[in-house]
């Protein structure tokens, strides 16, 4: 007869075995969060795949400090292909991996991860998408890093400092964030100071968002841009940073 002992060894030694089958061709969770730090884009990519995937299963704060992390990595590369004029080298897979790495970041982040909020901030995205929408939800967290995008030399990191700046005062003014004054000044003067470069693009894209966060007392700037900007179209609109400032008095004057 068989002892209970012998036949507690034989249950536990077939656990291990099923458990050690059932591994067998799968990459350990440890080997995929360590290939997110990799040097090469290729290889975080791959591991993130794995991840979104359902290839590891990864703990929710665990998963969310590596994105993090990942995100950090990524923000670098992103500034090298602006600024070099061309994705050519990474090809459209990369841009397709930082757009989902930024949605399934975005999801994962909760209210006090301002590191996570600020990179995200710092991103590659449009000025007027979406995911400016839900990001400002972070709201006062992300005005010193949209300050500071503001300023940079990489031209679509001003436009989405832009774009933010807008969507924060405006949220703001909803009550559906609640921003200093002293914050909603900052956000403003962004956008003040935008509309009077000469760079044609960050012009116009600070007009369409001071429409969203100005206020009677940028009615003069913009009554100004309206009646005397001079940057010709490409299209059928002669002066669309006229057409800007007019569309954005309009919605000035339109609110409460």
């Amino acid at each position: 007869m068989v002892s209970r002992t012998y036949s507690r060894w034989l249950v536990a030694l077939a656990l291990v075995i099923v458990a050690q089958i059932s591994s067998r061709g799968q990459t350990p969770v440890g080997d995929v969060l360590a290939n997110l730090k990799s040097s090469d884009w290729n290889i975080r990519a791959h591991a993130f795949k794995q991840i979104v995937d359902k290839a590891v299963v990864v703990d929710r704060d665990a998963l969310k400090t590596a994105l993090t992390d990942l995100m950090a990595l990524e923000v670098p590369t992103m500034d090298s292909i602006y600024r070099s004029g061309t994705s050519a080298p990474y090809g459209e897979g990369y841009s397709e991996y930082i757009s989902v790495l930024q949605r399934t970041l975005l999801n994962l982040a909760a209210p006090q991860d301002t590191r996570a909020a600020q990179l995200l901030a710092q991103g590659a995205y449009n000025d007027d998408s979406q995911f400016v929408v839900d990001l400002a939800r972070f709201g006062e967290s992300l005005v010193p890093t949209v300050v500071d995008m503001s300023k940079h030399d990489v031209g679509p990191k001003r436009w989405n400092a832009y774009g933010l700046a807008g969507e924060l005062v405006k949220q703001n003014r909803e009550s559906r964030i609640t921003i200093s004054s002293t914050g909603i000044t900052q956000l403003k003067d962004i956008l003040r100071a935008a509309v009077i470069l000469s760079d044609f693009s960050d012009k116009i894209i600070g007009v369409r968002h001071l429409g969203e966060a100005g206020d009677i007392t940028d009615l003069p700037l913009l009554q100004n841009i309206a009646a005397t900007d001079t940057s010709a179209g490409t299209g059928r609109v002669q002066f669309p940073i006229r057409n800007a400032a007019l569309a954005a008095i309009s919605a000035i004057k339109s609110r409460p």
